[in-house]
This record gives C-alpha cells, structure tokens and sequence, in this order.
C-alpha cells in the first residue's frame, strides 16, 4: 500500500487532466517526486480523491477511442497494445472497428511502416522480445498469420529475441520447403 504526502495529492488532483493517460501521468509522478508508483496505483488513488480516470462521465480528462477530442498524434492504450490517434475524422452515431481504424493505429504498425513500407495483407508484426512497449526496429519483425500459428502452439515466443527470431526463421523456412 502506498501512502501519498499532501503536496503528492494536490500534484495529482492539479495535474490529472493534463495527461491522456494514466501511463503518461505516472512518468510524470515518478519523475516529478523521485518514486516508482506504478500506473495502477496512480489510478486507485485517483479514484479515492474523487477523478475517474479513464471511465465515462466524472471528471474524465483522458482519451479513449469514441472521442474525437484527443489530438492527432495522441496515444491511448487498449488491449495491451498503444495506439496512437492519426486522423480526426468523426465517428458515426453507431460507429464500428473499421471506423474507429481510420483513426487510430498501433503504434508498432506505424513503426514499422515508417521505415519499411505499407504492411503486405495478412502481415503481423511482432515483438521479438515480448515486450510491446519497445519499440526499436531491431524489435519488431514483419510474418505472417501462418508462420505465428505454429510458434503460438509450440509456446516458441520468447522474451529472448535471438530466440524467437530464429523460431520465426525456422518456421519460414519450412513453409517455404514444404511449397517446393
């Protein structure tokens, strides 16, 4: 458990809607007071003082996807993955995954793009060490759905990328045999 000073409260209450995330406002925390609290601790004391970050209605500051509120260039974490918003167009009354798309993107598929190009269709890219908040180029390596099946069933994704990648590299080349 973790105990908070008063001018620790007062910094979070003051500063809270100037982060779009909790992530983010715990760089800050940390920084600013020399700690290592972690986001959801951030966000539990947020909630005891009265801030509802990242839940609808309350004093919600933070971004989520059905908001066009956030920026372009703004970043918001779902589903383990960061995305990050490219484009304000508005979304429909009843909008859908396809809507929402044409706003935001994953960050490691606008990273890789960056450098490399338009993803081939059916293309995925993965961490090769596990670890989806690193996102160096030596870090992420273009496959496709049917190379990630077999090394999903043999439990071959590693936190090790020298390992992964040649597990990647083996499954490649036995699809590439096999087509021979």
């Amino acid at each position: 458990m973790y105990f908070y000073t008063c001018e620790e409260e007062n910094w979070l209450k003051e500063n809270a809607s100037n982060y779009i995330n909790s992530f983010t406002l715990t760089d800050a925390f940390n920084s600013r007071f020399k700690s290592n609290r972690t986001a959801p601790a951030i966000r539990k004391k947020l909630n005891s003082l009265g801030y509802k970050f990242g839940h609808s209605g309350g004093h919600r500051k933070g971004y989520g996807f059905s908001t066009t509120a956030a920026p372009v260039g703004a970043e918001c974490w779902k589903g383990g993955y960061l995305y990050v918003k490219v484009a304000d167009n508005p979304l429909p009354k009843n909008f859908t995954t396809e809507d929402i798309r044409k706003n935001w993107k994953q960050k490691h598929r606008l990273v890789w793009e960056k450098a490399y190009g338009k993803i081939p269709k059916g293309g995925i890219i993965v961490f090769l060490d596990g670890d989806r908040n690193n996102f160096d180029l030596d870090n992420l390596y273009c496959t496709s759905k049917k190379i990630t099946t077999p090394m999903i069933r043999n439990n071959w994704f590693s936190d090790n990328r020298e390992m992964t990648l040649t597990a990647i590299k083996w499954c490649e080349l036995f699809y590439a045999m096999k087509t021979q």
